[in-house]
């Protein structure tokens, strides 16, 4: 009886430090691609792309649905600042929204792309690090600020040497 028990307690733990792990891959839409390309001398342009919308809508960038914006950067290094508003790529579709009445959004139903420019004050990294915060749904889902963490290799940036 000790035994089952025992082997029962195992399993149950096992469960529980593997749900943690499977939960978070299964949140938010996969293949994202960052690339960056040095557009002047500490301006990069980052591109996003994401090939599939996996039958997702994924909100396009440059719109504020009550108060919150549908995409955003975050970066941990204040050095790094977007410049302007996002560049969409492609023609996203103008639907009716089932979660906000009477709104029309922007979305893309097949592929995103967009591209931001920023610049970054003092030394420029060999890898940046930030955060694609994006908004999808279907229907009436409806996921904001869905977080991509990224990096991404900046040309001519200097290697860090600190350990």
């Amino acid at each position: 009886m000790r035994r089952k028990f025992t082997l029962f307690i195992l399993v149950l733990f096992s469960f529980l430090v593997a749900l943690p792990a499977t939960s978070q891959d299964s949140i938010g839409l996969k293949g994202w691609m960052v690339e960056s390309k040095k557009v002047g001398d500490n301006k990069y342009e980052l591109s996003f792309t994401l090939p599939s919308t996996e039958g997702w809508q994924v909100y396009a960038p440059n719109q504020v649905l009550l108060e919150v914006k549908t995409t955003e950067l975050n970066f941990a290094d204040s050095s790094v600042m977007q410049e302007g508003e996002f560049a969409i790529g492609g023609q996203p579709q103008k639907v009716a929204s089932a979660v906000f009445e009477g709104i029309m959004i922007n979305v893309f139903t097949n592929k995103a792309l967009w591209n931001a420019v920023i610049t970054i004050k003092g030394t420029v990294p060999a890898k940046l690090q930030g955060t694609l915060l994006y908004t999808y749904g279907k229907g009436e889902e409806f996921y904001p600020a869905t977080a991509y963490a990224f990096d991404v290799a900046l040309e001519g940036g200097v290697a860090s040497s600190a350990r």
